[in-house]
């Protein structure tokens, strides 16, 4: 009403959208990796059918080292969307610490001007020296 500009609470949605943007990250890689999966996944399914098609040893020895080579190149991508998996829950852990910092850092803050305010009536009130103790023996 005075015209005051009054930014948004940040505080309130930085870490939902932090954990927004990871999860869209995360499902994106996995995606891509996935696809990665699916086309090593058809040349082990081709090679293999060549190893049963082969008819001499060094045919059999061929197919053998490209499907032992296709199958780490598989295990690999398993164990890239383990590590991807494991990243995204760190950073959402990260982000429900950041939460609490921020509510705990702003429920001090609130505190900190309750108290200033009740420090500033209390100053109000005609008594002086209202900070000392009372001194009941004088």
């Amino acid at each position: 009403m005075s015209g005051a500009n009054i930014p948004p609470a940040q505080g309130l949605y930085q870490f939902a959208t932090s954990n927004y943007n990871v999860g869209q990250a995360v499902q994106q890689q996995l995606e891509t990796l996935e696809q990665k999966k699916i086309a090593l996944t058809q040349k082990r399914d081709a090679a293999l059918q060549s190893l049963q098609n082969a008819t001499t040893a060094s045919e059999v020895q061929k197919y053998q080292a490209i499907l032992e080579g296709l199958n780490g190149a598989i295990a690999d991508v398993n164990q890239s969307e383990n590590q991807l998996a494991q990243r995204a829950h760190i950073q959402r852990a990260q982000n429900a610490a950041a939460q609490q910092i921020y509510s705990a850092s702003q429920a001090e803050r609130r505190a900190a001007a309750a108290y200033q305010g009740i420090d500033q009536d209390l100053s109000a009130l005609p008594i002086g020296d209202f900070h000392q103790g009372a001194r009941w023996d004088q």
